[in-house]
């Protein structure tokens, strides 16, 4: 979840990539999304991960959500450029 900005590097896989993005309407889709979502960043890897992603959920749902904030990340992440000059690995 992580990247150097390189350009070289290849892109993300398109189905977490192509997600709608749209906020949830109701904390019933939110625990929805919420599973779907991890089930794709976690690639077939720790599916015993699934069982508490509810949980996980209602507690992310609770805390508050912040779609501005999020949207906010994102274009931060894409307007810093490469970090590759950076890099020792």
């Amino acid at each position: 979840m992580s990247t150097t900005g390189n350009p070289r590097v290849p892109p993300p896989h398109e189905r977490p990539r192509d997600a709608d993005g749209a906020p949830a309407r109701n904390k019933e889709e939110f625990i929805v999304r919420f599973g779907q979502t991890w089930k794709v960043l976690r690639a077939g890897s720790f599916p015993e991960e699934e069982a508490l992603d509810p949980g996980r959920a209602e507690r992310v749902f609770a805390r508050g959500l912040n779609p501005a904030g999020v949207g906010r990340q994102l274009r931060a992440v894409l307007a810093s450029g490469s970090r590759k000059e950076g890099c020792t690995a």
